[in-house]
């Protein structure tokens, strides 16, 4: 069994032709929603190599910090040991990609900041 400590983000992903300079708006060409975070990420590889693994974290009582926990358990990742924080949204990323696939991003940690070693220590086991 492993155990992976880490963020869980709802990726906010917007396409263009190319990206925006400072005070600029462009317009997007697709966008897409999908369940992301370092740590989330790592989790779900695992469990895809069928690795046994338990992902602790922090989501908000949200729609977002839903659809991720369910999004672990679709994938196998044990997500008993996820803490809901209902005074602080989930985190999001929003993303930025070109035609060239360069990108711009920017994430908010939300609910993820407020991971505490106490917490961790809780699931130590």
């Amino acid at each position: 069994m492993i155990t992976v400590v880490g963020s869980l983000n709802m990726d906010l992903c917007v396409e263009t032709s190319r990206l925006p300079h400072s005070g600029e708006t462009v317009l997007g060409h697709r966008y897409r929603q999908a369940p992301g975070g370092k740590g989330a990420n790592q989790a779900c590889a695992l469990a895809r190599l069928g690795v046994p693994v338990h992902l602790i974290g922090c989501v908000g009582a949200d729609g977002f910090g839903r659809e991720m926990t369910a999004n672990l358990s679709a994938f196998g990742v044990q997500t008993g040991a996820l803490i809901t924080k209902p005074d602080a949204p989930s985190g999001v990323a929003f993303i930025l990609v070109d035609d060239d696939g360069e990108n711009q991003i920017v994430v908010c940690g939300g609910a993820n900041a407020t991971l505490s070693a106490q917490d961790v220590r809780k699931h130590a086991e």
